[in-house]
């Protein structure tokens, strides 16, 4: 997708809450995630814009000395673009820039591509896995 720019905010940003509002705890969203997006103090959001628009997002949750992949989401008519790659892409350049490893609880439809970015799983669950990519 052309047009699609990545923004990195936290909570602390003026205009975090206008743009990500809409998508915390979004009945649809839980529903298809299996669980609520929430926000916490220090989590890190890539936000995919799109003909000014959000369109998709995903969080880091930083840790001491890893990081935890959360929140990944792209609204149904932005699918198949590319968007959850590019999220994917920017969350493994934030932890390869701080040296530090990631871990993820990937719906199974996701594994592949984490398995892409360097991502093994540890431990097989019903309908996720639980993953971990080393630092570089």
């Amino acid at each position: 997708m052309g047009n699609l720019s990545i923004i990195q905010m936290t909570r602390d940003d003026e205009s975090f809450y206008s743009i990500m509002g809409p998508f915390l705890s979004n009945r649809e969203i839980v529903k298809e995630l299996g669980a609520p997006v929430w926000d916490d103090p220090g989590k890190i959001w890539l936000i995919a814009i799109a003909r000014g628009n959000p369109v998709g997002f995903a969080a880091i949750e930083p840790r001491k000395d890893n990081a935890v992949f959360v929140s990944a989401w792209v609204s149904p008519d932005f699918r198949g673009q590319g968007i959850y790659d590019r999220l994917v892409q920017e969350r493994v350049a934030y932890v390869d820039a701080k040296h530090i490893c990631a871990t993820s609880v990937a719906r199974l439809a996701t594994v592949g591509l984490l398995e892409q970015y360097g991502f093994v799983i540890t431990k097989q669950l019903k309908n996720y896995a639980k993953m971990r990519r080393e630092a570089r």
